[in-house]
């Protein structure tokens, strides 16, 4: 887990987190109790600037907006989850989806981008 400058993650009770994970912050990652993330998920609440001008990559800054993971969510290995996102509570992100918008609660989401498969 790395939590950069201005960086906070948040891990409630009961959360199982699996090797190889990454979550990386520069603002905000909270997750809810009773979570399972499994092996290689990547989380991120950060990504960096896309604009014009002939700035250097590493020198246009960043994009920051915090990520919210419900209680009793299970992300299936390999997904990431983008910058802005809330997984509501009770639901399951499947292996290698890639999350670019919110979960609403009990629903399964999966592919890439990840789409509403159905509720659960």
């Amino acid at each position: 887990m790395l939590a950069g400058f201005g960086g906070n993650i948040k891990i409630g009770q009961n959360v199982r987190i699996y090797e190889n994970t990454i979550i990386d912050s520069h603002s905000r990652i909270t997750i809810g109790d009773h979570t399972l993330i499994a092996p290689f998920v990547y989380i991120t609440d950060y990504d960096h600037k896309i604009e014009r001008g002939r700035k250097p990559l590493l020198q246009r800054g960043y994009v920051r907006e915090n990520v919210e993971i419900g209680r009793n969510v299970w992300i299936g290995t390999k997904a990431i989850i983008l910058k802005g996102v809330t997984i509501g509570r009770n639901s399951v992100i499947g292996a290698g989806a890639v999350v670019t918008r919110s979960v609403p609660p009990g629903c399964l989401a999966a592919g890439v981008p990840a789409k509403i498969i159905r509720k659960i």
